[in-house]
């Protein structure tokens, strides 16, 4: 009896391991491409990448080291969207969409805008130095941009 009881048990464990192991799997499963246009992506200010919001906050000096932030002399510190308070202000460049004029802030100005994120992967994928000369990139990862836009006319 104990050895029935005792053969039970470890049955069972190593099926929850064997079950743990899968659900580790399908956690390192891409999303399907499907999935993505269907539910979208949420962005770093907590709406769907794509939609227009309406971001308040503040115009900050940029005290980056990171070397993509050098061209920007500043940064808007992103503190509500769509009159809801962040938790932490999110920082991105000042980039007005390219077929618009939005006239650039300075530092400490206080900022409404209607934006939208938007993104994409970028980077160098592992092994593509096996196929050219390397150069300084960063790893592939999706990053997010804001765009800003004018005032409604």
């Amino acid at each position: 009896m104990k050895t029935i009881v005792a053969c039970s048990l470890l049955c069972a464990g190593a099926a929850l391991v064997a079950a743990e192991v899968d659900d580790d799997k399908q956690a390192a499963m891409p999303t399907p491409l499907a999935e993505i246009h269907e539910r979208g992506v949420e962005g770093r200010l907590g709406a769907r990448l794509g939609t227009i919001v309406t971001v308040a906050g503040t115009v900050v000096p940029n005290t980056s080291n990171r070397k993509e932030d050098l061209s920007a002399p500043y940064f808007l510190s992103i503190e509500s969207v769509d009159g809801r308070e962040l938790d932490e202000p999110v920082l991105y460049r000042f980039e007005a969409h390219r077929r618009t004029k939005v006239e650039p802030p300075q530092i400490d100005d206080r900022f409404s805008y209607a934006a939208y994120e938007t993104g994409e992967f970028a980077g160098a994928p592992e092994g593509l130095w096996n196929y050219m000369r390397g150069y300084a990139t960063t790893g592939y990862q999706f990053e997010t941009r804001l765009f800003v836009l004018p005032a409604r006319e």
